[in-house]
């Protein structure tokens, strides 16, 4: 999908519009759980006559091809930890908060952004991973 116009725009300008977009859709994202998350509470997901018997996660499934566990961990996230939700993504959140345990998650993102302010550029994955395997919970239970 490269067009010419593209090859005219330096990568911080290409980058800059990634970035955008993305920030929109995580927006629109967060929105869309809020919205799910309103229609589950209210049971109003019922209101569409197919799914007047069933429970909300097989209209989950069918209306928007969402799995009840990926569901409950992005509306879990976007409700306890919105902020990084947003700055470091969903799917970084859960990750941290599966590795290191919800105790520990707002010592390693104040580790990380503590990193962050001491550098001029973004941290790299390999950083921000080290970090997390630093406040790795231990238990023989922890399957990451």
């Amino acid at each position: 999908m490269k067009t010419k116009k593209d090859d005219r725009m330096t990568i911080e300008v290409l980058e800059r519009q990634v970035e955008s977009s993305t920030r929109l859709a995580e927006e629109s994202q967060k929105e869309m759980y809020e919205a799910l998350e309103y229609l589950r509470y209210t049971n109003r997901f019922k209101e569409n006559a197919r799914y007047k018997k069933s429970d909300f996660w097989a209209y989950l499934d069918d209306r928007f091809a969402i799995k009840e566990k990926h569901y409950l961990e992005y509306v879990r996230v976007y409700t306890r930890f919105p902020a990084q939700a947003m700055e470091y993504g969903v799917g970084m959140v859960a990750r941290i908060e599966r590795i290191c345990g919800s105790k520990k998650i707002k010592m390693v993102f104040d580790e990380i952004e503590r990193e962050q302010s001491s550098h001029k550029k973004p941290l790299s994955r390999a950083k921000i991973e080290q970090i997390i395997q630093k406040w790795k919970w231990y238990s023989p239970d922890n399957k990451v």
